[in-house]
């Protein structure tokens, strides 16, 4: 849940309200809203937490059994990430940073070298297993970070995570999210060293998606508009095995109001009918495979979820009322939309959620 802060807070900056969501604070400046928050998406972080919680138990599984599978990342003229970059070496271990920049010629003298000590030890077998390496903690991607909330909540409310990137391609979000970053350790000094771990990065997410090939567990993308234009890069950041979290937030989009631009965004043309949200999800999922295939790689469906239905007129751009009945007092009347009726020149909706509530409502 998110909320206003209380009395125990730390003192706040003149000029700033605090936001409180799960064990996170962010500042937010009190009359000019700088750095966008978005409220209703509540649900939606707590519900990434569960299933990044979930990946990790899974994860650990698969090392523990020997299922997990190595990364195959371009390398030397083939590797995309700059030898100076500032993330790889929180991403990867020394010898994987090293194996990656090997040019042909460096991988050959490496080679002759191990064949040298081999023989030395009485090894014939120059492709001997590695040992196992040890399970490292999880590394995450919060592509559009903007106050860093999200990613402050990952870093505290998670654990074993090695780093969770908070990047932004506005640099005001990156400066909110070190001044988020330095308030919550003095909201939370014992979780400082978790806190630590997130790192503000200021660059377009389709740029740190491709620079990073195969480095994060969990790429996580949660734009305010369509996520199309990232897929494509988005699938190339992933490990093999990881999670990709996406978001979209143009249902008007993918439920058929407009069958022009979503064949434009998504190759698809959705239907104007009571299963569009249902067509939604399979379209979203349809461009994430179509995306991944590309690069030969396929995608996993874990789980969808939506918990708004947002009202629209014709003549307003923009929706002129949003209910959700997850945010409901009384836990009986929780649920999920399953129904909703409104006739464009009526006034009155009629809906009903997943516990057979039905409600009427004046727009």
């Amino acid at each position: 849940m998110s909320e206003v802060g209380d009395a125990g807070d730390p003192a706040v900056p003149e000029g700033y309200a605090v936001i409180r969501e799960g064990a996170a604070r962010a500042l937010q400046r009190a009359e000019t809203d700088d750095v966008f928050y978005n409220k209703p998406q509540v649900v939606n972080r707590d519900m990434s937490l569960a299933v990044i919680r979930e990946f990790q138990r899974v994860r650990a599984e698969e090392h523990a059994s020997g299922t997990s599978r190595r990364e195959k990342r371009g390398k030397g003229s083939m590797c995309l990430t700059p030898k100076n970059d500032g993330l790889v070496r929180r991403l990867l271990d020394e010898e994987d940073v090293d194996a990656m920049f090997r040019t042909a010629e460096e991988h050959r003298a490496w080679v002759e070298t191990i064949i040298a000590t081999n023989a030395k030890s009485g090894e014939v077998d120059v492709e001997t297993e590695r040992p196992k390496k040890p399970l490292r903690d999880v590394t995450i991607l919060e592509g559009m970070s903007a106050t860093g909330l999200r990613a402050l909540r990952y870093a505290q409310e998670l654990e074993d995570v090695g780093c969770v990137v908070a990047n932004d391609l506005d640099p005001t979000a990156a400066e909110a999210i070190e001044r988020n970053k330095a308030y919550n350790v003095l909201c939370n000094p014992d979780k400082a060293d978790a806190i630590s771990r997130v790192i503000p990065h200021n660059e377009d997410v389709r740029m740190v998606c491709m620079k990073h090939e195969k480095m994060f567990d969990v790429v996580d993308l949660d734009p305010y508009g369509t996520p199309s234009i990232l897929l494509d890069s988005a699938v190339t950041a992933v490990k093999e095995g990881g999670l990709l979290l996406v978001t979209a937030t143009d249902m008007a989009v993918l439920c058929g109001n407009n069958s022009e631009v979503a064949w434009a965004k998504y190759q698809s043309y959705p239907l104007r009918a009571k299963y569009c949200h249902e067509a939604a999800v399979r379209i979203l999922l349809a461009a994430v495979e179509n995306a991944a295939i590309k690069h030969k790689r396929h995608i996993v469906p874990v789980l969808s979820e939506t918990n708004e239905v947002f009202l629209y007129r014709k003549d307003l751009p923009m929706p002129i009322t949003s209910i959700s009945f997850a945010q409901e007092r009384a836990p009986e009347e929780r649920g999920f939309i399953s129904a909703c009726t409104w006739k464009s020149d009526d006034s009155v909706l009629i809906g009903a959620n997943s516990n057979g509530v039905v409600r009427v409502f004046h727009v």
